[in-house]
């Protein structure tokens, strides 16, 4: 028996349109700390599975800019309203240090305090040593450093007084 040979034609019109034709692209942003394998458990994605179809794409960024994944929908679990959403990863960057997300001109501080971007959610933040993000939700880094600067000296006020 012949082989059957697979010939080429033309794209149908219907098979090509404008992605939002086709699915939808999401984003998220994930508190700093998240897991990136937390985001291929189904349970993940349970509130806001309702809104998700296969062959959606959610593109997530780490609040901290850790990371940025993109995954595909493959489908929901089948269940109550708390079903959970089957994603597959399609491509990952794990960032260490980005360029642009830490504040370089900042002076150092007796609190040992700094500013840096905390994200799309969080912008730019002053940070603690350990982490903790003392102020958010900042401009720019240099409303970071006048943030600082204000607050060193209302402390050296309460000190004098």
């Amino acid at each position: 028996m012949a082989e059957k040979t697979f010939r080429p034609l033309p794209l149908e019109p219907r098979r090509f349109g404008e992605e939002s034709q086709f699915r939808q692209r999401w984003t998220s942003v994930v508190p700093k700390g998240t897991p990136m394998e937390t985001l291929l458990l189904p349970h993940f994605w349970s509130k806001v599975a309702h809104r998700l179809t296969r062959h959606d794409l959610i593109e997530v960024t780490a609040d901290d800019g850790d990371y940025f994944v993109e995954l595909l929908v493959l489908g929901r679990e089948a269940g109550d309203t708390n079903a959970g959403v089957i994603v597959q990863p399609l491509r990952g960057i794990g960032i260490v240090e980005v360029a642009g997300l830490f504040d370089n001109q900042a002076q150092p501080n007796r609190l040992s305090l700094q500013v840096r971007y905390g994200g799309p959610v969080l912008k730019w933040c002053v940070v603690k040593p350990g982490g903790e993000v003392v102020a958010e939700g900042l401009g720019d880094a240099a409303a970071g450093r006048q943030w600082i600067d204000d607050h060193l000296i209302s402390a050296e006020k309460r000190g004098a007084a």
